[in-house]
Order: C-alpha cells, then structure tokens, then sequence
C-alpha cells in the first residue's frame, strides 16, 4: 500500500536535499537540516527540542494565569486553547520544576505526559527512580508506571497485619459491649 508523497512510496538517498522530497508537511513549513546534520540527528534534535517548547509553554501559561481574572484562567484555556485544563496544569508544573532544577529537567523525556509521570513521584520514590537509572530521556511510561506500582503496592506482611489488626479492634470492641451486658445483669 502506497502513500502518495509518505515514506513507503519514495526511495530517498541520503544526499537528497530536503528542498526536493516530496513532503506531507503542511503548506508553509520549513524543515532544515543544520550544517554535516544527518535526518537522524535532526530528529533526535527536534525530538529533545520538544521538552523545552512545553516548558515555555508551561511558563506562558503561568504568566497568564495571573493576569486572566479571578476563576477564569481554566475556562479560557478550554475555551481557546488546543488542550484542556488539565494538560495546562501539567504544563505548568513541569515549567515550575524547571525553573526550580534546570539540570534535573535535561534527563526528563521530551513528552510532557511521561514528564509529568515522573514529577508524582515522591521526593523518596524521585531519589530511587534517579539512582536506578529509570530518570533518562528516553523512559517510556510504563516502565514508570511499573516503577510506582512496585514501590506502592503493600507488602503482604503489612496487608496482614493491617487485617489483624483491624479484627481485634472489632473483637475488643465486641467484649467491651459483652462485659457490660454481664454488668448489667449482676
């Protein structure tokens, strides 16, 4: 199956300039390799450039959140933004945790949503995924995912004894109703 002007119908040596592919870019874009850069690295480079336009953008939804009027600033971003409220809390989160820790902000992942992942982490849960070397640009969601759940899920120790526990509560409670009933009786 072709696609007019895609990938699978185009055979494209490496010294094709861009200027001369069919493209399905959108009218108007303008696609650049830099100086001895191969597609490969432009990607790469674009891909990591990505982290930080949510980071500005993260910032330029700060800024107008404190100029919008007070209880508007969500309404406005769902209204006439191309994502909802939610992912413009996220946004803004991860530009909070850049400006607190520029350096820290290099090793997340470009995608905003698997960057976000990482800012739910405890600070504890943070340090371990940092030590192990789960905090790189290229983590994937569910190996954060996977991460959080082994380090929340209870240990079968502590769900038992939260259970034995929870059962002589109940039984202490049901001899004090028995020892007054006796009392009463005598």
């Amino acid at each position: 199956m072709a696609i007019k002007g895609g990938v699978r119908d185009v055979k494209r040596p490496a010294a094709v300039p861009v200027e001369r592919m069919p493209s399905m870019r959108p009218a108007g874009a303008v696609v650049k390799l830099l100086p001895g850069e191969d597609f490969e690295r432009a990607i790469h480079r674009l891909w990591n450039e990505a982290r930080d336009r949510w980071v500005t953008i993260g910032v330029l939804l700060m800024e107008w959140r404190g100029l919008a009027p007070h209880g508007e600033f969500m309404k406005l971003v769902d209204e006439r933004m191309p994502f909802n409220h939610k992912t413009a809390n996220k946004l803004m989160a991860l530009a909070t945790a850049a400006e607190r820790d520029p350096e820290f902000v290099q090793l997340l992942p470009p995608e905003y949503t698997v960057a976000y992942e990482i800012l739910t982490l405890s600070d504890a849960e943070r340090a371990a995924a940092v030590s192990s070397g789960l905090i790189r640009p290229d983590v994937k969601r569910a190996e954060l995912v996977a991460f959080k759940r082994s380090l929340r899920a209870p240990a079968p120790e502590r769900d038992r004894r939260a259970e034995l526990e929870a059962r002589r509560a109940r039984l202490m409670t049901e001899l004090a109703e028995v020892e007054r009933e006796l009392a009463a009786l005598t």
